[in-house]
């Protein structure tokens, strides 16, 4: 059986360093280790920034949960859960 955790986020919202965790890239596998929580590699992805943060509004949460289950229904994929953060 395959199953997928997938996961998304909104522009500057979960920048490695932070105290959220985070996935480098390289380490995107199975019992890879998170990004360690360090405040100046934080700043560093913060002052890389263009912009300001992106966060939705409850609306637009409300949207993306009742549009997933719909894309997995088109994928031909078995829906669990969604839960979409602001």
């Amino acid at each position: 059986m395959l199953t997928y955790h997938i996961t998304c986020g909104t522009y500057g919202t979960r920048l490695h360093g932070g105290i959220a965790p985070t996935v480098a890239l390289p380490n995107n596998h199975l019992h890879d280790h998170f990004v360690e929580f360090d405040p100046l590699l934080y700043s560093w992805r913060r002052e890389l920034m263009v912009q300001e943060p992106v966060y939705l509004t409850d609306e637009q949460r409300l949207f993306v949960e009742s549009e997933i289950p719909l894309l997995c229904n088109r994928g031909g994929w078995s829906y669990h859960i969604a839960g979409c953060q602001r």
